[in-house]
């Protein structure tokens, strides 16, 4: 016997013996990959969840101390006065809204790149992307100073 002639059997053994693992055959309409908007979108939507305070505020309603508005002198508020580490469930709605305000803004600013031989409509679309970019950055500012000052 050849001294390369174990190897290659051994090699042509392990192929098939890969080759044969391979009971189960899935169909190739299930494996065929997901659009690459919906999958975009479906990282955007994690991303806004977890930076606006959604696990923190599934521990909230799991432990049964969520609340949703505050009491105050003057009525009541959906802000956390005071305190950065603790946020009412409505004080992450609206982080979350300006979350996705703020990334469609971000959006709409990049789309009116693209609309170069249109300018009319990428004129529009940029005013309308920079305005709603403005407006979030605004009033996230603001949401969080109210939220130092208490």
């Amino acid at each position: 016997m050849k001294a390369g002639g174990l190897s290659r059997r051994l090699s042509r053994f392990l192929r098939n013996l890969a080759f044969r693992m391979k009971v189960a055959r899935v169909p190739k309409t299930i494996r065929s990959k997901p659009p690459i908007n919906i999958v975009t979108l479906l990282m955007m939507a994690f991303a806004v969840f977890i930076l606006a305070g959604g696990v923190y505020s599934f521990v909230e309603i799991m432990s049964g101390r969520s609340l949703t508005m505050l009491p105050r002198s003057g009525g009541w508020t959906f802000i956390y006065p005071g305190n950065l580490n603790m946020q009412t469930i409505s004080e992450s709605l609206i982080s979350g809204i300006m979350y996705f305000l703020g990334g469609a803004g971000v959006y709409l600013l990049l789309r009116s790149v693209r609309l170069a031989y249109r300018p009319r409509q990428a004129y529009l679309t940029m005013i309308l992307g920079l305005i709603l970019t403005l407006i979030v950055v605004y009033y996230s500012s603001s949401l969080l100073q109210s939220k130092i000052a208490g």
